[in-house]
């Protein structure tokens, strides 16, 4: 399902989660107005699209569909499932 070379795997590993860890820091440097941001619905989508070069293509569809479960179409976070 991901196509990766071993230091791709690290460094996606990484951003994974340095990313988990550091969203509630940063959605705090947000403007206030952005709630959305600070969910952890939203943590989730941006670690999800993380995953997105690196899947084959027959995964991407469904890693799309876990991404809107997190994110609405309007851009709202949706909360966790």
């Amino acid at each position: 399902m991901i196509r990766a070379a071993g230091d791709d795997v690290d460094n996606l590993a990484l951003q994974m989660v340095f990313t988990t860890t550091c969203w509630f820091t940063f959605a705090r440097l947000l403007p206030r107005g952005d709630a959305q941001a600070a969910n952890a619905g939203r943590a989730a989508y941006q670690v999800l699209t993380l995953l997105t070069p690196y899947l084959e293509p027959e995964a991407r569809g469904y890693l799309t569909y876990l991404r809107s479960k997190y994110v609405s179409s309007r851009g709202d976070s949706a909360g966790t499932p």
